[in-house]
């Protein structure tokens, strides 16, 4: 009797189960002409593929169904189709409806070509890449939803137009690898467009007057950056907003995610003035894609603030930082060229190089080509002669040898980022060999002369080359370490004035003065009467650093106790904290004067 007992429980447990619940896919059904058919299947809940016992429909006049799920439109109206198995019992709805409209068509944008003027006044329609259009019903409830693709196409299928209303949303299309969208900077919300199916015309096509068509704009601008993007980098970009309303006052900018400078967090803030608007100023657009670009997949240590382009004398980590947001349009623009020229604003006679900033009236307020820079702008501390160097780096080298130093070395690179850290990369992950004369070549035609001076020959402290009263000399601190040195021949009593002046580059200088004993007599970081580094700029209304002539030499003045020679030696500031909006290489000469 004891063996019995296993068996009587299993049964009784067995007959406990309940059996999987059943699935009808779908579970409604529309169907736009009579005569149309669609098949309806059976499943478990668990994805198990069944076959039926039974179909019927409820109403044969509006679809009849038959052994095999497949549904028939009869009749205008609505019914429920049911299946059996087994005893259990699901169903669909069917709705049959001829007045049904086929929801497809393109959408188009108004772009404004431009060349060093200005906007044109030409106007060509451009597709709306990518994104997101949905119809929504009068509760704001989804009824049909999907992506333009890459022509501004998009296939809805078919609706019952009557109440409804087309949106298109300045959204990208996740699943396509573009996570970009346009929002404003109050609320966060999309910006989007939206009119009544009752009467849409199709294709959808906006007038210049309406706001969301400068949405749509920065979202292509930016969507071209992002293929641009993606043609250097395999390693994926986070989600990018760009922020866009009517009444913004403080300028386009990329914020990292700075509490109150970002109301929105981390994006693109675009300016929309009414003197100025931004939002087809595609460069500018670009621009800010830049910081984005190299934040994410470089380094980007510049504290921002105030600059202008003819500013010689920048903080060398802004002027980098700029320098690659002023080149980076260019960039984009001849990849556009060689791969996706009808995407290109620009007139059919601008160069790829040319970066325009507009104002109000479409006039530029800003111009410049960034492959022709005049010889004005020079030196590692001015941001176009930084742009200029990069471009001339891409057209000699290609875009890929300059991106490899950006996303491979500056993250590991040591110390600040500016001018003087791409140098390192390049020499480290491009090696030139016998091309580096061509390399010095191209920084020396912007004054930036990364190189050893002439004179490394005499730096030997046991003998060093002599000097004379009233001698000037230009001088470079090139290399780790590097000491220039120099002799003096002084007579007891006699004073002399020694000095660093004409700095460049950035160059934070440091002079000591050995008597002939090889003791230390004079030794001066910053020469006490310069005006402070960190100084009031009336043109920026703030205080910044400034990389002059004078503000980071050195000065001493001595008066000789021992008739002998005495050594001068010039290094790079061996302040163990110095300024990280200086350099350790640049430019200086070294100065012997009487008082």
């Amino acid at each position: 009797m004891r063996a019995l007992v296993p068996l009587v429980l299993a049964f009784f447990l067995a007959a406990c189960d309940t059996p999987p619940a059943l699935v009808v896919t779908p579970d409604s059904l529309a169907l736009w002409s009579l005569g149309q058919q669609a098949r309806l299947s059976l499943s478990d809940e668990n994805g198990t593929a069944l076959t039926a016992d039974r179909w019927e429909s409820a109403d044969p006049g509006v679809a009849t169904v038959d052994d095999d799920g497949l549904v028939t439109a009869r009749g205008v109206g609505e019914t429920r189709v049911s299946v059996w198995l087994g005893g259990r019992r699901a169903e669909a709805r069917v709705v049959v409806d001829t007045d049904g409209v086929v929801l497809s068509g393109r959408i188009t944008f108004p772009d404004r070509l431009y060349d060093e003027a200005g906007f044109t006044g030409a106007v060509i329609q451009r597709p709306v890449r990518h994104a997101r259009v949905a119809v929504l019903d009068a509760s704001d409830q989804v009824r049909a939803e999907g992506f333009t693709d890459g022509d501004g196409r998009f296939d809805l299928g078919r609706v019952v137009p009557t109440g409804l209303r087309l949106v298109v949303y300045s959204a990208a299309d996740d699943g396509a690898g573009y996570p970009v969208e346009v929002a404003r900077p109050d609320d966060g919300a999309l910006i989007a467009a939206a009119l009544p199916l009752g009467d849409a015309v199709l294709p959808l096509e906006w007038s210049l007057e309406d706001p969301v068509a400068g949405a749509f704009n920065i979202l292509d601008v930016l969507l071209s950056a992002w293929d641009f993007s993606a043609s250097l980098t395999t390693t994926p970009l986070p989600p990018l907003s760009a922020y866009w309303a009517p009444g913004g006052s403080t300028g386009t900018y990329y914020c990292t995610g700075a509490a109150g400078e970002c109301p929105q967090g981390r994006g693109i803030y675009v300016l929309q003035s009414p003197l100025d608007t931004d939002g087809y100023d595609d460069d500018v657009l670009w621009h800010e894609f830049g910081h984005f670009l190299s934040n994410e997949r470089s380094r980007d240590t510049s504290p921002g603030g105030c600059h202008f382009l003819e500013s010689l004398d920048l903080d060398l980590r802004l002027a980098w930082s700029e320098g690659w947001g002023d080149f980076f349009p260019a960039a984009v623009k001849a990849w556009l060229a060689a791969n996706h020229p009808e995407r290109l604003s620009l007139a059919a006679d601008a160069p790829v190089s040319l970066y325009v900033d507009t104002d109000g009236s479409g006039q530029a307020q800003i111009a410049f080509d960034v492959a022709a820079v005049g010889s004005y702008y020079r030196y590692a501390s001015n941001e176009l002669a930084v742009a200029s160097l990069l471009w001339q780096l891409q057209a000699r080298y290609g875009m890929a040898a300059l991106w490899r130093v950006l996303e491979e070395y500056l993250p590991i690179a040591q110390g600040p980022v500016n001018l003087e850290t791409l140098w390192d990369g390049w020499l480290v992950m491009n090696p030139p060999g016998g091309g580096i004369l061509v390399l010095e070549s191209l920084f020396a035609a912007r004054a930036v002369e990364y190189r050893r001076d002439p004179y490394e020959g005499d730096d030997d402290p046991a003998a060093p080359r002599l000097l004379t009263v009233s001698t000037e000399e230009a001088r470079t601190l090139y290399g780790v370490g590097d000491v220039d040195i120099a002799g003096l021949a002084l007579s007891a009593g006699e004073t002399v004035t020694v000095r660093t002046t004409g700095l460049t580059n950035g160059a934070d200088t440091q002079l000591r003065v050995y008597d002939p004993d090889g003791l230390l007599v004079a030794d001066n970081d910053d020469d006490p009467g310069a005006r402070p580094y960190e100084d009031y700029d009336p043109l920026c209304g703030s205080y910044r650093p400034i990389n002059d002539a004078y503000r980071l030499a050195s000065k001493v003045t001595l008066q000789a106790q021992k008739t002998g020679t005495y050594r001068i030696e010039v290094s790079t500031t061996l302040d163990p904290d110095p300024y990280p909006s200086a350099g350790r290489y640049g430019g200086y000469r070294l100065q012997v004067t009487s008082p």
